[in-house]
């Protein structure tokens, strides 16, 4: 549950940043007055920006080996639609937002560690031993589970 809750999170963050992206006016065309009214309000969010240090956990996380060569997909029903030249545009546009997802994941995954952090520093020894007793029973009851199956 937790797993898709920050799933949800990232990709509500990365959709508010990315709102606020100016689009080439070659690939705006059609975009209705709506669209472009409310990517121009959105623009206006602040995000705080933190040091991409930390290593992307935030919704899976691709290894390093596999961050250097993405690969675009085309979405569900273009294939048969669209032609090489705005294939080629598709997966340039998804590159490109590719890498500025990734970089916002790890600021975002910076950002839960710092505040896992903080919220640990407010507890006792005592309340931060009882915890680990409780998480580690918890790691063994899943792995005996798992075992079962």
């Amino acid at each position: 549950m937790k797993s898709l809750w920050i799933r949800t999170v990232a990709v509500g963050v990365a959709v508010a940043a990315l709102a606020s992206v100016d689009v080439p006016a070659d690939a705006q065309q059609g975009a209705s007055s709506t669209r472009a009214a409310s990517r121009q309000a959105t623009s206006q969010v602040a995000f705080p920006t933190l040091p991409a240090t930390a290593e992307s956990s935030v919704g899976g996380g691709a290894s390093p080996a596999k961050a250097a060569k993405f690969r675009g997909r085309l979405p569900a029903y273009f294939a048969k639609v669209v032609d090489d030249q705005q294939r080629r545009k598709i997966y340039g546009i998804q590159e490109e937002y590719h890498e500025r997802i990734e970089a916002l994941k790890a600021q975002l995954a910076a950002m839960m560690e710092e505040r896992d952090q903080m919220i640990e520093a407010i507890l006792t020894p005592d309340q931060r031993q009882q915890i680990d007793r409780m998480k580690s029973a918890a790691k063994t009851k899943r792995q005996d589970g798992e075992e079962e199956k």
